[in-house]
């Protein structure tokens, strides 16, 4: 569940959807958007935040023929309404029944969920209703070797249900659009022949996702340490695609030849992920640890923001992303990325960003040097990058539903 500012804000912004009783008559057709992940944990992770900042950005807008409808799946009833109770929680109301004209949408990551309540869509689907999801990537299916086999498995079978029973997936990038037509073409497995594939863009804005305010003790004493040093910064969970190996084997070459003065701090933002424990065995234990090398396993948004702003260099050594969401919102803030040369950097056409192909530790390493802003001169973007209402808007087109904004957004939230 949320930490007591996250599910303030939550609250704030949702009251309208959740106090909607079930029992009252549906006048309007109804936009059911999924949330079961989020319900139960925010992670507050990259997927995390694409779900707060549309979710956030939709209860933004006024809809002439829809009511806008939060839902979450339960253990033993399916799909049901999310409403507040008389203490002001969250919590699940009576089982959804879809009717014809109703359109679900797979907001939230739902590769668990999805299968376990198909009998459910697939009847809504037969009343009429029209099935919707969110494609984040594809990466347990194309690169199962960073990923636990169970992972594997619930995206298979996630997989099979959205090429059978959905009427659209609605991908985070051109990139995993093109994925998704391939690996579906290349796949013998029945499919419905109605599928759509599409694209959004997505929103840059940290400040519209509800972010978590607060400064740890450590987090403080990082800002302190690093106040007024250069400091390249990475972002994003301890996992084996995002290529963290790499870049310590760069930074130890850079720190056992660069003078202390002209060698940069490496400051890492990301929780423990899986089948990484020698590497995170490694970090905690480096002889530079709280000295050059900075792990921060459970830093607020508010701590990211600071660091997007004070840092001189964004460094992403992934092998595979949907999207890279740091890059994009590194580069809302002025900050120079270096990325790997992936298919969805290029992408994005960041202004800002260069790319880089050898990540061995002596190419790396001169790449960072040469790359790394040591008068924090950035390169803003020349054109401003989407917020999360237009990632709303468009989703709203691709699914036809017509949506007036309110003349106060209730989105924004500041956390500078």
């Amino acid at each position: 569940m949320f930490n007591a500012i996250s599910r303030k804000l939550w609250l704030a912004r949702h009251r309208k959807s959740f106090r909607r009783h079930p029992r009252q008559t549906v006048l309007k057709k109804r936009l059911l958007v999924d949330l079961s992940t989020i319900h139960r944990h925010d992670a507050r992770t990259g997927i995390q935040r694409v779900v707060r900042g549309i979710m956030f950005a939709l209860e933004g807008m006024q809809f002439p023929h829809h009511e806008l409808t939060p839902v979450a799946g339960s253990a033993r009833r399916g799909y049901c309404y999310l409403r507040c109770d008389e203490t002001g929680q969250i919590c699940l109301g009576e089982p959804v029944a879809a009717n014809a004209g109703d359109i679900f949408l797979g907001l939230d990551l739902s590769a668990r969920q999805i299968p376990q309540y198909i009998e459910q869509l697939r009847q809504w689907r037969i009343a009429g209703a029209e099935l919707h999801v969110i494609i984040y990537d594809l990466l347990p299916l194309l690169h199962p070797n960073y990923f636990r086999s169970k992972t594997c498995q619930f995206f298979r079978e996630w997989m099979e249900c959205i090429r059978t029973e959905f009427s659209s997936a609605i991908c985070i990038s051109e990139t995993v659009a093109g994925e998704l037509q391939n690996f579906i073409e290349n796949d013998p497995s029945p499919r419905t022949p109605s599928l759509r594939i599409s694209s959004i863009p997505l929103g840059s804005d940290l400040a519209a996702t509800s972010p978590e305010l607060g400064v740890s003790q450590e987090g403080a004493a990082v800002i302190d340490r690093l106040a007024g040093e250069l400091t390249v910064l990475m972002v994003g969970t301890i996992e084996p695609r995002k290529g963290y190996d790499c870049a310590l084997a760069a930074f130890d070459r850079i720190w056992t030849r660069y003078p202390l003065a002209q060698s940069p701090n490496l400051l890492i933002i990301g929780r423990p992920g899986w089948k990484t424990e020698r590497l995170q065995d490694y970090l905690n234990g480096h002889p530079f640890r709280n000295k050059r090398l900075f792990w921060l396993n459970e830093a607020s948004d508010e701590i990211l923001d600071h660091f997007y702003r004070s840092s001189n260099l964004l460094l992403s050594t992934s092998y595979a992303e949907g999207f890279g969401l740091p890059l994009w919102e590194a580069s809302s803030y002025g900050l120079g990325v270096l990325a790997r040369n992936l298919e969805v950097t290029r992408e994005l056409g960041l202004a800002n960003c260069t790319l880089f192909e050898d990540d061995s530790a002596i190419p790396l390493s001169n790449k960072i040097m040469e790359t790394i802003d040591v008068k924090g001169l950035y390169k803003p973007n020349l054109t401003p990058l989407p917020s999360w209402s237009d990632s709303a808007s468009a989703l709203l087109s691709i699914l036809g539903i017509e949506a007036l904004m309110t003349d106060q957004d209730t989105s924004k939230v500041n956390c500078r």
